[in-house]
């Protein structure tokens, strides 16, 4: 960690329910779990115990259209689902569970976190080890246990990243960073110590694989089927566990907890 500053935050944003769409804050409390509130809450195929991921898009793909959001703190009685049709359904509210089985066509179950030794499905892309093949992922590796975070609590990217590769909403960061660098510069953050506003303190530990999610249609966006090639070929990066993968962005561990809010400068 130096005093040089690599640039300020730009944009925050908290993801309740697991591949549904998040909501942007001005400001949040983040600790050893990340954001407080982030990835709470999942839906669980019955049939199989796994929870749902849009990394499976044959099945869970239309869980990018909706919108999760609390109303006020982060709580299963806050917890709002506006769904396709502009309907705004509480969490506790059994009609949502129908109308999450009834947009996937399997029976489901609402869960909150602990939940232990998750699982997802995952469709593996044509850059992983096993090309077009449907495997079970562990997740939560490096996050408190029960949690659902694809591997760590925080995941960051840089301006200068999406402006090569387009919006936002396709990476689901926590944390975009204003920054004037190359993209991909998250690339030289990797096992530096980062200082965010006056307390907050986060470990960069690796790079991001990307998957299928950044190249599919949500809510008013279209598919960007070759955007992963595109990533493969400007920033194939190998990662612990995984492998060579296309990469954007960096995971982070919480290391001393502390606010963030936009323009909070990161050293």
């Amino acid at each position: 960690m130096t005093d040089a500053p690599l640039g300020r935050v730009r944009t925050i944003v908290r993801y309740p329910v697991k591949s549904m769409a998040g909501e942007i804050l001005a400001s949040c409390h983040v600790d050893g779990s990340g954001l407080a509130g982030d990835r709470r809450f999942g839906v669980v195929d019955d049939e199989t115990g796994r929870v749902a991921s849009a990394k499976q898009p044959r099945r869970w793909a239309g869980l990018l259209d909706l919108h999760a959001a609390y109303a006020g703190e982060p709580a299963a009685a806050n917890l709002r689902v506006t769904m396709p049709d502009g309907q705004i359904r509480a969490w506790t509210d059994p009609a949502l569970t129908f109308a999450l089985g009834a947009l996937s066509g399997r029976a489901v179950r609402l869960v909150e976190t602990p939940y232990r030794d998750a699982q997802i499905e995952r469709f593996g892309t044509e850059f992983d080890q096993k090309p077009g093949v449907e495997d079970d992922l562990p997740i939560g590796r490096l996050s408190p246990v029960g949690s659902l975070f694809d591997l760590a609590p925080l995941h960051l990217i840089a301006s200068s990243t999406l402006d090569a590769l387009g919006d936002v909403r396709r990476f689901r960061p926590n944390l975009v960073i204003e920054d004037a660098g190359p993209a991909f510069v998250e690339n030289t953050w990797i096992n530096r110590t980062l200082r965010i506003g006056d307390t907050l303190t986060v470990g960069i530990i690796a790079a991001t694989p990307r998957c299928v999610i950044p190249t599919l249609r949500q809510a008013d966006l279209p598919g960007d089927p070759p955007l992963l090639r595109r990533i493969n070929t400007a920033n194939r990066v190998d990662v612990p566990l995984v492998g060579p993968s296309p990469c954007a962005g960096v995971y982070a561990i919480v290391l001393t907890p502390g606010g963030v809010e936009t323009s909070s400068m990161v050293r």
